[in-house]
C-alpha cells in the first residue's frame, strides 16, 4: 500500500502525539518502579515518593489531555514539561525531574558531559549525603515548551484532536 503512513510518520507529522507519548511513557514507567519498589520492601523517603507520585500522576493527565485535543492541553503540557528543564544538586539538597525523552547538558564536579536517553526520574528535597554540585540543562524539554508556546498563536478553536488544522466551518449564508 503505497499511502501507509509508518509511526515515526505520525509523530513527525503531528509533535504532539510525540510530546504525549513521552510524558506517558514516563509517567506509566516511573510509577512503576516506584510500585515496584515498594512491593519489595524497600526503604524510602515519604517526600520522595510523594513528589514522584503527585509529578506522575500531573504528567500522565497531561499526556491524556494532549491525546484527546482538549483546548487546554498544550498549557498542560507545557506546565509538566517545564520543571524537567534544570537540574541540580549541591550539599545536600537536589532537584531532578525528568520524565521521558532527554537531551541534557551537565556541568559539575570539574565534568562538562552530555547524556541522551529516555529517563524517568523525580528526587526533589534533602537527603542525608553530601552531593557533588552539579547543574544540568535538558534540552528536550526546552524545545518541547517553544514548539507548543508558538502553537498557542494558533486559534485553539482551529485545532482538531491531535493538534490538527480544521478549516473551520463558514456560517450560512441568510
Amino acid at each position: 500500500m503505497a499511502n501507509d503512513v509508518t509511526f515515526v510518520e505520525r509523530w513527525i507529522a503531528n509533535p504532539r502525539s510525540l510530546i504525549a507519548y513521552s510524558l506517558s511513557l514516563g509517567a506509566i514507567a516511573g510509577t512503576s518502579i516506584w510500585v515496584g519498589y515498594l512491593l519489595t520492601g524497600g526503604s524510602f523517603i515519604l517526600w520522595f515518593l510523594l513528589s514522584a507520585v503527585a509529578y506522575y500522576t500531573f504528567a500522565g493527565f497531561a499526556a491524556v489531555k494532549l491525546l484527546r485535543g482538549a483546548p487546554s492541553a498544550d498549557l498542560w503540557a507545557m506546565a509538566a514539561l517545564i520543571p524537567q528543564v534544570v537540574q541540580f544538586q549541591a550539599g545536600d539538597l537536589i532537584y531532578k525531574v525528568a520524565c521521558g525523552l532527554q537531551l541534557t547538558l551537565t556541568i559539575g564536579g570539574g565534568r562538562i558531559n552530555f547524556g541522551v536517553g529516555a529517563l524517568t526520574s523525580v528526587q526533589v528535597g534533602i537527603v542525608d549525603a553530601t552531593l557533588p554540585t552539579m547543574v544540568a540543562i535538558n534540552f528536550v524539554p526546552l524545545l518541547l515548551i517553544s514548539y507548543l508556546w508558538h502553537q498557542l498563536e494558533e486559534p485553539p478553536n482551529t485545532r482538531g484532536p491531535l493538534g490538527r488544522t480544521r478549516i473551520p466551518e463558514e456560517a450560512p449564508s441568510p
